[in-house]
Parts: C-alpha cells; structure tokens; sequence
C-alpha cells in the first residue's frame, strides 16, 4: 500500500477523511488508553488513587507541551518541503528532529525527576494524594525521550500525508499499556506506579515502531543513526513555528494548572469526579484538534506547491468536519454522562462533579471545533506567532483572570468551567479575521507574481 499521501491533488473531501480517520483513531486510542488507566485506578484502587493521577494531567501537560508544540513546526516545516517536491531538505529536517527530540526529551525528563513533588505542592495538591501524585509523575517521566521520539516521528509521517502507521503503532503500544495495568493493578496489587510503569512500557514500544518506520518510508524519508545531527538552519525555521505553538501550549496548561488548583480546593472527591469528566471531554476534542492537524498538514502542503485556490477549499472542508465532529461527541457525552462517569468511579459523591464538568464544557464543542481549525490553518501557512498571541491573550489571559478575580464572587465548580466556552469564543473571532487576510494577501502575491 502506499505509505505517504499527496494532498495536492486528487478529491478534497475524500482525502481530509482519508487523512483524518487515522488521525482521529490515532488520538481517541491514546485517550482511550489513557482511560483504561484511569478505570483501573479508580475500579481496582480507590478514588485517592484515581484523585493522584489526575491531579498530575495539568501539569504533566505543561511540562510536555513544549516540545509537542516544536514537534508541529517540524511537521509544518517538513510538509512544506514535501509539496515543493524538496527531498535533500526533507532528509535534513528528518535527522534533525529526530537527533532534537531525543535530547530534549532526556532533558524533559529529568526536569520532571526534580520538580515533580514542589510543583504538586504549589499546585495545592490534596495531602491525602500527595505521595502517590508524585511517584505517578516521576516514573511517566522518566519515559519522556520515548514520548518525544514518537511525537516528532509521528509529525514527519504525518508530513508526508502518513497517519495510517502512527494508528497502527498505537494500538500495538496501547494494547500492551491496557496488558501491563492490568497485570500490574488488579494481579501485583500496585496503584499509581503500576500505571505509570505501563504507560513508560508502551510508549518504549511506540518508540521502537515509530523509529523503524522512518528508517524504510521511502519518498525522502530514509532515517539513518549515523546522520543523526542538528542542521542548525533547519532547527531554527522549525523551531520559529514550533516554539511559538510550545509557549502557547505551556501557558495554555498553566492556565489549566490554575483551574485544576481551584478545583482542587473542592477535596479529593470533586478531584476524582473531574478527572473522570476530563477523559470523555478530552474524547470528544480529538474531532476538534484532529482536524487542526488536518488542516496544518493540507494547507502546508499545497502552500508549498503554490496552489492557492486547493488552500482555500481544504481549510473550508477541514471547517465543516472539524466544527460537526466535536459537538456531535459532546451532545452523546453530556446525554450519556453518568453511565460513562460510573465506568471510572461508582461513588455517589465523586460522580455529580463529573457532571457538572462535563455539561459545561461538552455543551460548547463546536466554538473549540471552529477555533483549533482556524488555528491549525494560519500555522500551516507558516504564521504561528499570531495564533499564539491571540491564544495567550484570550485562552490563557481569560482562564487565569477568571480563576483570580470572577471564580471567588461565584465559587461553584459549574461557573469556574464557564471560563473555557468563553475563553474559546473570544479567540476565534481575531484568528478568523487574520486568516482572511493571510488568504487574500497570498492572493495578491500570486497575481504580482503572474508573467
């Protein structure tokens, strides 16, 4: 079968399914995996351990951001090169990330070894999940070079129209994490650290699969260890779209960071009934932030190909699925809240959290569809400043001014998550505008351009 896919020619629609289905698959198996974590925690432990782990996702979130965030200005930089039909450009930014990832993530790691229990502390962690939320971040970062290997991998597969493979790697990686937990939690007895550990395993696995593929890819891709090396021009223009998109991660997170603090102030309870909400609203973002990817890989390639018009329409078609996607999952999720919470923890009183949560926030998936598309649209064509700007100001500024100042006059757990729709609502109007103009700007250049 043919591993890479041109999307600069060929049926619009079918290629944004073609692209998308892997992708989304891909995104859903690691929440689903990650649920699985979850439920063995709060099924076979107790909710102080279910509480231990998910008072971690915030800040384990802004810790890997960073790189994740890099790890698209790869995949930009990388799809560009692909639709100008550049392949001695291709090699050095393949051999350059991965040589890239690779330390950052032993450095990554590292720093979680050392700021995991002060970190958790500021974060006003419950003392009765203390312990148990810091060995949890401990041994998961302690996998973090596998987890940047593969993320960086996956972006250059995803560069050259290939989201098949990185599905598939999942679900041989996520089958051995669900094997592990299983093993470790409900036959060894262990709690966090046996999840943990499983999760390091698996993503080792993912690693190994993602690392193997690019070494026989084909179509420019043909990664070799003796090339491994830092082409310090080619990092730079990765790094001018990633580190911007890395930034806006990090203070994404952080602003979550502050959320999961008030939140933590509600006890250990309200902690366990939102982590369990936060795995089906994560479900239900994958329709929103697939198609951002989506939309990224579209429009860099045809950019680089130089043609316009296919821009325009894959960010138009990108728009329709990506908006009707996650607020489709987040109607089921809101109707099928209880049952899906008790899957995780049957506590009478850890479940109406959850509830809260979820009706909140499900209830306006279409805003975060319509923003992640418009976001993923103005990286693809090279612009990552402005969206990171725009989302420091309206995501980021919005959640922690809220949390500060509005959250104390109304302290309920349903008004503290009203802050992300709003959040949401204000920044997609700017990055619509902006887009507009990009497009109608490459436009004008096409036509001065014309003999």
């Amino acid at each position: 079968m043919q591993k890479t896919m041109d999307l600069t020619s060929g049926s619009i629609p079918r290629k944004v399914i073609l692209f998308s289905l892997p992708l989304l698959g891909t995104l859903i198996l690691q929440l689903l995996f990650n649920a699985v974590d979850v439920a063995v925690v709060g099924r076979f432990a107790s909710h102080r351990a279910l509480a231990a782990v998910g008072s971690t996702s915030s800040l384990i979130s802004l810790l890997v951001n960073l790189l994740v965030g890099v790890s698209v200005g790869c995949n930009v930089v990388a799809a560009n090169a692909f639709g100008a039909n550049d392949r001695p450009k291709l090699d050095k930014i393949l051999h350059t990330s991965m040589a890239f990832s690779l330390g950052a993530g032993i450095v990554l790691g590292i720093l979680g070894l050392f700021l995991a229990r002060p970190l958790l502390v500021w974060m006003n962690t419950p003392p009765d999940v203390l312990d148990g939320a810091v060995l949890y971040m401990r041994i998961y970062f302690a996998g973090m070079p596998f987890l940047q290997v593969y993320n960086f991998g996956s972006a250059i597969l995803r560069a050259v129209g290939d989201t098949r493979r990185p599905f598939l790697y999942l679900v041989a990686s996520g089958l051995l994490n669900v094997g592990l937990n299983l093993v470790l939690v409900v036959f060894c007895h262990r709690t966090v650290d046996g999840v943990a550990l499983a999760t390091v395993f698996s993503e080792g696995l993912s690693m190994i699969l993602v690392w193997r593929a690019l070494e026989r890819t084909g179509e420019g891709i043909c990664l070799q260890r003796r090339k491994l090396a830092i082409h310090w021009g080619i990092l730079g223009k990765i790094l001018a779209i990633g580190v911007p998109a890395g930034i806006q991660s990090c203070c994404f997170s952080f602003s979550n960071v502050v959320i999961q603090s008030a939140v933590n102030s509600f006890g250990s309870q309200c902690v366990a009934g939102c982590a369990a909400a936060l795995i089906w609203e994560c479900l239900a973002w994958t329709g929103s932030y697939g198609y951002n990817q989506t939309a990224t890989s579209f429009v860099a390639q045809n950019l680089g190909a130089g043609n316009l018009p296919r821009v325009r329409s894959s960010i138009r078609w990108c728009l329709l699925t990506g908006t009707a996607t996650p607020a489709i999952l987040g109607l089921l999720g809101i109707l099928a809240a209880t049952p899906l919470l008790r899957l995780f923890n049957d506590d009478p009183q850890v479940i109406p959290w959850g509830i809260q949560r979820m009706q909140v926030v499900l209830s306006s998936y279409a805003i975060l569809g319509i923003m992640d598309v418009l976001c993923g649209s103005i990286r693809g064509m090279g612009r990552s400043v402005f969206v990171t700007a725009v989302l420091l100001l309206g995501v980021c500024g919005c959640r922690i001014l809220w949390t500060k100042f509005l959250f104390p006059l109304h302290p309920t757990i349903s008004f503290l998550f009203l802050s992300y729709p709003v959040s949401w609502l204000i920044s997609l109007i700017p990055m619509g505008i902006y887009l507009h103009a990009l497009l109608k700007r490459e436009g004008h250049k096409k036509i001065a351009a014309a003999p």
